[in-house]
C-alpha cells in the first residue's frame, strides 16, 4: 500500500460577496493549524455558502492535489497556496479523484489533524 501526504488542512476564513442568488461566496478558504474535526457535512469551522452545487455528504470536502496546483502555478506564473481553490484538503502523492470513503473514515477516526499528516492511498477496485 503507497501512502500520500495531507499538506494542508483549510477552512473558511470569510465569506465575500457576489451578485448570484446567494450573495455570497465561501471559497476563501485558508490553511489552520491544529486539530480539524471531520464529520460527514464536512470540516468542523468550514461551510459552503451555496448548497446547490457544495456541501451535502457526497460534496462535504474539497481535495485538490499539489500536482495540479503546481501546473497552474507554472501556467499561471505565480503560486497557488492552500485553499486558493476554495479546497479543504492540499494533497500530495494522492489525487483528489481517489479521496474514497475509506480514507475519509481513516480521518474521522483519527483525533488531529495536522499538515504533514501520512494517509493511506485506497485499495485497489
Amino acid at each position: 500500500m503507497g501512502t500520500g501526504s495531507l499538506l494542508a488542512v483549510c477552512l473558511v476564513h470569510g465569506l465575500l460577496p457576489t451578485k448570484d442568488a446567494t450573495g455570497v461566496t465561501a471559497i476563501d478558504k485558508r490553511p489552520v493549524d491544529g486539530p480539524v474535526q471531520v464529520h460527514p457535512l464536512g470540516l468542523t469551522g468550514d461551510l459552503q455558502a451555496s448548497r446547490k452545487h457544495h456541501g451535502g455528504e457526497s460534496k462535504a470536502i474539497y481535495a485538490y492535489s499539489q500536482d495540479d496546483a503546481d501546473y497552474w502555478a507554472q501556467e499561471l506564473g505565480h503560486d497557488i497556496p492552500p485553499g486558493l481553490f476554495g479546497e479543504n484538503l492540499r494533497l500530495a502523492g494522492l489525487d483528489e479523484v481517489v479521496l474514497s470513503p475509506e480514507i475519509l473514515k481513516a480521518l474521522r477516526t483519527q483525533a488531529t489533524k495536522t499538515a504533514r499528516s501520512t494517509l493511506p492511498e485506497p485499495a485497489s477496485p
